[in-house]
């Protein structure tokens, strides 16, 4: 008789679940490296995302029944893909000066011009 023991563990459901999590993270835009794009093979992110809000714009997504935690999205999106995030360190001071303003301004009309 053939041995029928070990071998994968994995439930329709843990299939499924890996699945959803893999379009998830493809459904970003992505984007080559600013510097030296012919060298590079790895993708970059928009830099205002990391992994935790990825985690819970899916987590809104997902039906109840198929929320994982964590440490399996993370686990998904650091073994299966080549993606980082873009750093903020292309921005001007100007820039970013103007945008804190608007930020911590509460009058609408100054805002806009």
């Amino acid at each position: 008789m053939p041995e029928i023991r070990g071998g994968k563990r994995q439930t329709d459901i843990d299939v499924a679940l890996t699945e959803s999590i893999v379009k998830h993270i493809k459904s970003f835009k992505r984007r080559d490296s600013h510097y030296g794009r012919r060298k590079s093979v790895r993708l970059y992110l928009s830099p205002e995302l990391n992994v935790k809000r990825m985690w819970e714009l899916w987590k809104e997504l997902a039906p109840d029944e198929n929320k994982a935690s964590y440490d399996k999205y993370y686990h998904i999106f650091t073994t299966q893909f080549n993606i980082g995030f873009n750093p903020q360190s292309d921005i001007c001071s100007v820039c970013e000066e103007k945008k804190a303003q608007i930020h911590c301004n509460i009058n609408k009309e100054e805002n806009k011009t």
